[in-house]
This record gives structure tokens, C-alpha cells and sequence, in this order.
């Protein structure tokens, strides 16, 4: 082919492709924050920086409740900068992510297959990596990752992942040693980014072994011996570093072990029980049919080898496949390099460490050269070239209208939660957040049936209890409010949010003194919980001592600037000491934070002016 002619024709389909993609990702991009998005964003005042500075952006990384991921952090960061809490930016920016990663990806595709093969290239072989890139930008199990924000982090490790290989790749290939070293850096600096984007990463050293030994060795078995050594140092380096890196020093088996302890299952019952969830992934991503796909599975336990029966298959099933991955290394390299990619990039999260059962996301980075082995193996079955495209196109309009479909599941809090509950209807997650999403649509007479109900499956589910309490309490039935958030501190008596609602309880029958201990000890139990810092600022105004809320204002700030009240009322509290420069930082502050905060322009205004004294509410 024309070089110019190829290169058009390359663009035309990527650009084609990704347009494709947004269609599909379109109904979600305006859907809510969910599950795990509310511990690192929602609820993460260290992301809610003013201005973009190394101390805002430092800060983010290191006191967000992941610090081991600075690289999604920073992301979050600069979105929320730009975006606060609306969500498109946030979804916009995973879809533009997923595009970049499939982008990558074909270069991936496109440059193994020229490793792989011996043959002359061909217009079908021009579009494979075409059409298997495209398959895994569309594919249904790819949602997951795409539209739950916080999945940011995996599509972001799994983008620096691949391109951390494919520099890798170049620079083996690379005639001058000048160039070698500078895609070896580049190979390095995505590294790192990947490492700091999320821990399952650390495999990456492993696959640019594995690449070298496939597809610059030719699995040749004298290039392993020989290397031996290297693969036992290499091997030694990635899991000792691991261990640390995701312990930060604790013991590797005591930071293993530690996970079990927040858990319904047992390391037993994880490790018999992963080798059905491994089956139930291929078939996901064989038939990842919408009705199949749920956000919060409820998995049955192994509890033996023979309960259920198909524990003993699966494990043998997994044995049979690693074996016959090895044997057909030197005849099919990318049928074996794929399986050891597969079961490679499922092994931190699938393995010993006390993660939940199953998450789809989990499929991400390992599913990428299934797609290319499913593509090559229609090729290579297929003789005829119409039947080979014709197949290619109903299969992605099948996997485009399920990907849709998720996604506008996605894109509603009820919908997503009802589509939960009604696939694990026996697991009190999805029910006690049905019951939030009814909530904030003040629907408060659902909420309470869906609350009840995971109070039913789990009696030692102490969030229910709080959202039953918190529900009465908007109600002022105080007394049954109380009475399930006494239920609840029995449960978890050092939780900061049961804490903050019996002491805003105290705070709303007039016991202040009760209420100042109950928020104190909220404080406690997290030293970051701003609500807790603000309220108590509010009651020691209202007494009438302005310098205990100075000092709770103070450090409600120190933790998020982004506290337009704090920073607006202690400008008004410094302001009637005369202390105006300060008083007009922190109008300023609280105007960063939010433009439109007519009380504290006002303010700003009136302390410049030197002439009244600042008033607020």
C-alpha cells in the first residue's frame, strides 16, 4: 500500500472508531459519582484545590486515602479545579482516556503482529489490528473501567502499561543508540506513571521480559536458560518492590492478611473461588450480554474444592491452560503470549490479597490481546474476506448496542442501583445505596424500604442504620433517630459520621455541651472530617466565643480550602478584630472557591473599603 494512502486510511477508521465510541459512552456522561467514587472524590477534601500550586497538587497526592496512586490523584485534582462536582468533565475525561488507551493500543496490535507473522502483509492483515482495537474499545465489559470515574485509575494504569511495552518495543528496534536510549527513557517515565496509577502494574517488567522472549527471541528455550539469572533477579525485584510499595513497610503477609479482616470470605475461600471468577470473566467476554453485567456482583463462595463442583473444574481448567500456554510457546507465540498476558495481569488482584470477590473493571488490561487472538483466529478460520468483514461488523454492532445499553444504566443513580439490586438481590450494598439514591431524590419512603432491607440481609450494617436514623432525623422524629444511631455506634463505635449525627441530633434538641463532646469525638475518629470542624465553628458562634470558631474555622481550611463558608465567617471574624489584610485573604479564599458567593463579594468589598465592618449571616 501507498504509505501516504495507509496512513489516511489508519486516521480516517481511529478517527472513525473514536466517534463510534463516544456515541456509546454519551448517556453516561452526565451520570452520578457511585460507590467508591465518594471515598476519593465526593468526600476527599484534599482534591478540592483553588489553585493549581505543587503544595495544592502535593497535598492531593499524599493525604488522599490512596497515596499510592499520586497519578490518579493529580487527576482528580485538576478536575475537580476545573469542574467541581459536575460530572461531565469527570466522565469526559475517562472516555477520552479509554480512547487514548485503544489509540495505543493499535500501535500495540499493529507492531506484534508484524513480530508474530512470517507472511507478507495483506489488506486483512492491514485490518486486523483495526478491528481488534475497535472490538476492545467497544466491547460491553470495557464499561466498567470507562464510565465509573473512579476506574480512572485502572484505564490510567493500563494506558502508561501498554505504552511503557510499546516504547520498549521501539527502542529494540531502534538502529542508533542515541534514539534506543531516549525510548528507553520514555519506556521508563510511562513506567512510572503506571506504577503510580494503580499498584497492578508492578507485572510490567514481567511482560517486557515476555514480550522480548516472544516476539524478538522466538520463545527460543536457550534464550530462558541463558537468562536464568536475570529472570530470578528480575522476578525478586518485582515482588519484594511490590510488597513494599503496597505496604509501605508493613510485613507482606501481615498487610495480605489485613485485608481478610473487612471481609464475608476466608484466603481459602478467595484463592478456590478466583478460579470460577476467572471463567466467569472469559465468559463476560465472550457474551457480555448487559443482562449479565452487574457493578456489585454477588458471587457464591468456594467453601471446598467439591462446593460447587465446578471449583475442582475451574482449577483444573486453569492448570490445563498454563500448561498447554507453555508447550505451544514456540508454535503459536501469540496464542501462548496471550494466555500468560491473561492470567499476568489478573494475578495481583486475583490472587492471596484480600480484595472483594469480583469486579469487572479487573478485565481491562488482560482482555486487550484476547481481542487481538480472537481476530487473528477468524482470519486465519475464515477463508473468504467478505465473510471475514461482514462477521467483524454484526459483531461490533452487537457489542455497540450492548455497550450502549450499559451505559445508560449507568447514567442514572436509581437506574444503576435498581439494576443491581434486581441481579443481587440478597446483598445489602446495592440495597443500602438504592436507599441513598432515593434519598437524594427525597423519596424518602423508598429509601427507608431499601434501607431496611440491607438491615435484613446484614443486621451488622451500620451505614443502614445511620441512613434510617438520618432519614427519621430529616423527618424530626429524633427519637427513632437516635435510637438506630446508638444501634449503629454499638456497631462501629469509632465511625465519625455516626458520631456527627448523634452529636447534630444533641446540636438540634439544644444540648450543646453534649453535642461539642459528640463532634469532638467525630474529630477523633478522623482528624479530616471538615463537617465535624465547621459544626462545632457554628456552635461556639452561637455561644458567643468567636475564638474557638476561629480556631475550628482555621482547621476546617488547613484541611479543605475549598470551604467557602469557613473562609467567608473567619474573614468576619478576623475583620471585627482589625485584622483586615487577613479578613480579605480569606474573602478572597472563599470567593476561589465559589465565584458567585454574593455574601463574601460583599465582604470583600466592605473590608476594602475600610468604612463598615464586615457582616455575615
Amino acid at each position: 500500500m501507498n504509505f501516504s494512502r495507509t496512513l489516511r486510511t489508519e486516521l480516517l477508521i481511529l478517527l472513525g472508531i473514536s466517534l463510534l465510541v463516544l456515541f456509546l459512552y454519551s448517556p453516561a456522561l452526565n451520570g452520578p459519582f457511585v460507590l467508591d467514587d465518594d471515598s476519593q472524590i465526593v468526600s476527599n477534601p484534599y482534591i478540592r484545590i483553588t489553585g493549581i500550586s505543587f503544595e495544592n497538587l502535593t497535598k492531593a497526592v499524599l493525604k488522599s486515602p490512596l497515596p499510592k496512586r499520586p497519578v490518579a490523584n493529580i487527576s482528580f485534582a485538576l478536575d475537580y479545579y476545573f469542574h467541581q462536582y459536575r460530572t461531565f468533565g469527570y466522565h469526559l475525561f475517562n472516555v477520552m482516556i479509554h480512547l487514548a488507551t485503544g489509540f495505543v493500543l493499535y500501535l500495540l496490535f499493529k507492531i506484534t503482529l508484524q513480530r508474530a507473522s512470517k507472511s507478507e502483509e495483506s489488506d486483512r492483515q492491514f485490518f486486523m489490528p483495526l478491528i481488534a482495537v475497535a472490538l476492545w474499545l467497544i466491547h460491553p465489559l470495557q464499561t466498567q473501567s470507562a464510565t465509573y470515574i473512579v476506574q480512572r485509575m485502572n484505564s490510567l494504569g493500563a494506558l502508561f502499561f501498554i505504552t511503557s511495552l510499546l516504547f520498549y518495543i521501539h527502542a529494540r528496534l531502534a538502529p542508533q543508540n542515541r534514539r534506543r536510549i531516549i525510548l528507553l527513557s520514555l519506556s521508563l517515565i510511562s513506567a512510572l506513571l503506571a506504577f503510580g496509577s494503580k499498584e497492578n502494574t508492578a507485572m510490567l517488567p514481567v511482560f517486557i521480559f515476555l514480550y522480548e522472549w516472544f516476539f524478538f527471541q522466538d520463545a527460543d528455550k536457550k534464550f530462558l536458560v541463558s537468562r536464568q539469572g536475570v529472570l530470578a533477579v528480575i522476578a525478586l525485584l518485582i515482588f519484594y518492590a511490590l510488597a513494599f510499595y503496597m505496604t509501605l513497610g508493613i510485613h507482606p503477609v501481615d498487610a495480605v492478611l489485613a485485608g481478610y479482616g473487612r471481609r464475608d470470605f476466608t484466603l481459602p475461600e478467595r484463592m478456590m473461588t478466583q478460579g470460577r471468577v476467572f471463567f466467569y470473566y472469559l465468559s463476560l467476554f465472550v457474551l457480555p450480554m448487559p443482562g449479565r453485567m452487574n457493578l456489585d456482583h454477588d458471587f457464591v463462595l468456594s467453601t471446598s474444592l467439591m462446593i460447587p463442583p465446578t471449583t475442582i473444574l475451574a482449577l483444573a481448567g486453569i492448570v490445563f491452560l498454563l500448561i498447554y500456554g507453555i508447550f505451544a510457546a514456540q508454535k503459536n507465540r501469540l496464542f501462548s503470549f496471550t494466555i500468560f498476558w491473561l492470567f499476568g495481569n489478573l494475578l495481583i488482584e486475583s490472587t492471596v490479597i484480600g480484595l472483594e470477590i469480583i469486579f469487572e473493571h479487573r478485565m481491562y488490561l488482560p482482555s486487550m490481546f484476547l481481542c487481538l487472538l480472537v481476530v487473528v483466529a477468524a482470519h486465519r478460520i475464515i477463508s473468504s474476506g467478505k465473510v471475514f468483514y461482514a462477521a467483524a461488523i454484526i459483531l461490533g454492532m452487537i457489542f455497540s448496542f450492548w455497550s450502549y445499553q450499559r451505559n445508560t444504566v449507568w447514567a442514572d443513580e436509581i437506574s444503576l442501583w435498581q439494576d443491581c439490586v434486581k441481579k443481587s438481590p440478597l446483598k445489602a450494598r446495592p440495597n443500602l445505596n438504592l436507599g441513598n439514591a432515593y434519598s437524594k431524590k427525597a423519596d424518602f419512603e423508598k429509601a427507608l424500604v431499601y434501607f431496611r432491607k440491607a438491615l435484613e440481609i446484614d443486621p451488622e450494617d451500620y451505614k443502614a442504620h445511620n441512613n434510617i436514623g438520618s432519614t427519621y432525623a430529616l423527618d424530626q422524629n429524633y427519637e427513632m433517630a437516635l435510637e438506630h444511631f446508638n444501634e449503629a455506634k454499638k456497631i462501629k463505635p469509632d465511625n465519625m459520621t455516626t458520631l456527627a449525627n448523634i452529636a447534630m441530633i444533641q446540636e438540634n434538641q439544644g444540648h450543646l455541651k453534649e453535642a461539642i463532646y459528640s463532634y469532638k469525638e467525630a474529630i477523633k475518629a478522623d482528624p479530616d472530617f471538615t463537617p465535624a470542624y465547621l459544626r462545632l465553628a457554628f456552635i461556639f458562634e452561637k455561644m458567643g466565643n468567636p475564638d474557638r470558631a476561629q480556631f475550628y474555622y482555621q482547621g476546617a481550611l488547613e484541611i479543605d480550602q475549598s470551604l467557602e463558608i469557613a473562609s467567608n465567617n473567619l474573614g468576619i471574624i478576623l475583620g471585627s478584630q482589625g485584622k483586615l489584610d487577613e479578613a480579605i485573604e480569606m474573602f478572597k479564599l472563599s470567593l476561589r472557591a465559589n465565584p458567585d458567593f454574593i455574601e463574601a463579594k460583599n465582604n470583600l468589598i466592605k473590608a476594602r473599603s475600610m468604612k463598615i465592618k464586615p457582616s455575615g449571616n
